[in-house]
């Protein structure tokens, strides 16, 4: 609903626009593409090795709040 005020926004330095999802292992053939859209591979890694548990607890809490 609008005008929420308890919002979390989540930003991540050297991250670009391939940080949500699973992390990648740096060995993995993707890995080097995760700073394709900016930021870099690092970055990207780290912001969704932080993120991933943080947007599945939040999908939890929402929808356990519809039911």
């Amino acid at each position: 609903k609008a005008g929420k005020t308890n919002v979390e926004t989540l930003a991540y330095e050297d991250g670009g626009h391939m940080i949500f999802g699973l992390p990648l292992s740096p060995d993995e053939e993707r890995y080097e593409q995760l700073g394709a859209m900016g930021g870099t591979p690092a970055g990207n890694n780290a912001a969704r090795e932080d993120s991933w548990p943080k947007m599945i607890d939040f999908l939890n809490r929402a929808f356990d709040a519809r039911q």
